[in-house]
């Protein structure tokens, strides 16, 4: 048996979906890892990754090519779904950022820090926006695997607060991204600071 017969062989049916399933759960998982984790060669996943299920990898990160018909319906109803809100009610703090946190050198945002920082949100809202949590709270968060995991969706009902639904891969949805990060970009854009604290105080 060839290389090529072996590969064609491991990419049955099953291989194909254990793939997709893995891909789909972390988004930044490594083709090394996939193919230890199904006892499988690299080569192998490769080939499923991009012949068989039509994935690209952009800045580090697994992503369909085209979303799939109930992905895209998905999609559809979320995003009428939140017009429909936006027209009815304000749900977007205009009054500047309720909390500034930062994270230690060489650290990564996971379920843990995530969930504390959502406590330590409460709180700021407490002391800043008086009366606002009576009013009720609607977070809006896309679906990074911090934002997802059980953890802190049971810590997101703990506080009472209403998760907005986001449609499956629509970073583009996230009103920070439009209100928050892109003025942000344009204001650090040529700024050079040598220090961590220089970052905190600008």
């Amino acid at each position: 048996m060839n290389q090529g017969q072996a590969g064609q062989e491991a990419a049955t049916p099953s291989n194909l979906e254990a793939v997709d399933k893995l891909v789909r759960a972390d988004r930044r998982i490594k083709v090394e890892e996939i193919a230890e984790s199904l006892s499988i060669s690299i080569r192998t996943v490769h080939s499923i990754l991009h012949e068989d299920l039509g994935y690209s990898k952009v800045c580090c990160r697994w992503v369909p090519k085209m979303l799939s018909d109930a992905n895209k319906a998905k999609r559809l109803e979320m995003s009428r779904k939140n017009l429909d809100r936006v027209q009815k009610e304000v749900f977007w703090d205009v009054r500047g950022p309720i909390t500034v946190s930062f994270l230690e050198q060489g650290n990564t945002v996971n379920r843990e820090n995530y969930c504390q920082l959502l406590q330590q949100v409460k709180k700021d809202i407490k002391n800043k926006r008086r009366g606002m949590q009576s009013r009720g709270i609607i977070l809006h968060q896309d679906n990074a695997r911090p934002h997802t995991a059980t953890r802190t969706i049971e810590t997101i009902n703990q506080l009472g607060w209403e998760l907005l639904d986001h449609p499956p891969y629509s970073p583009d949805l996230a009103h920070s991204d439009y209100h928050l990060f892109g003025a942000l970009k344009s204001y650090t854009r040529g700024i050079h600071m040598e220090t961590h604290d220089e970052v905190k105080l600008l």
